[in-house]
């Protein structure tokens, strides 16, 4: 069997450590020489709900701000034209969020106390 190098090995060994430290989130060293435009192709591909879920257990700088620069290039910032609308989005958030968050955040933006009711009147 092929023994990797006594530095290689040291290397690798410290990799593990940190990546089962940071709930297996991916090394920073292989991703960081993919430009940031191919992270967020990658990203692109990720449910909203995974990419929060994913923000919250790495630890890593890089990665977090990857997440970030993701997430917020999603979130949309569309305004509520009336309180049916809100009402309606407001029902999607409480009783299904699971299944309506895609469409929500990329909607209106995320969290819920981000939305913009500025021009609800009724």
């Amino acid at each position: 069997m092929n023994q990797l190098p006594k530095e290689d090995e040291e290397e690798f060994s410290s990799t593990n450590k940190r990546q089962k430290r940071s709930h297996n989130c991916p090394n920073d060293a292989f991703f960081a020489i993919l430009p940031d435009d191919v992270i967020d192709i990658v990203f692109c591909f990720t449910s909203f709900p995974t990419l929060c879920r994913v923000k919250a257990v790495c630890s890593s700088k890089w990665w977090l701000q990857s997440v970030d620069r993701c997430i917020l290039a999603r979130l949309g910032k569309k305004k509520f034209k009336n309180k049916t609308e809100l009402v309606e989005a407001v029902g999607k958030y409480y009783w299904d969020k699971r299944n309506h968050s895609e469409e929500l955040a990329t909607t209106y933006g995320w969290p819920i106390g981000k939305w913009d009711v500025s021009e609800v009147t009724d």
